[in-house]
């Protein structure tokens, strides 16, 4: 419990840094949670009912969430090895 509070006691000067990484961290993965809910309105809209436009659509959404989700979580891990030099 001691080295916890430790911690905290040092991470206190980069609060700023340590908020910025979480919330990156936060949005990242909530990124990731949306993902299958685009494949199944891929699934469910576009194949089911035969339209090509919202699987691409969904396909779409699916790289973008991806890619963005892969940079927050970029951005988190960099800001939190500034934060711990």
């Amino acid at each position: 419990m001691g080295s916890l509070i430790r911690l905290f006691m040092y991470l206190k000067n980069y609060s700023g840094l340590v908020i910025v990484s979480l919330t990156c961290l936060l949005i990242s993965t909530l990124l990731n949670l949306v993902q299958p809910k685009l494949v199944e309105w891929a699934v469910d809209v576009g194949i089911a009912q035969g339209a090509a436009r919202s699987v691409v659509i969904g396909a779409l959404g699916i790289f973008a969430a991806a890619l963005f989700g892969a940079g927050l979580n970029y951005t988190s891990g960099v800001l939190l090895i500034k934060a711990g030099q």
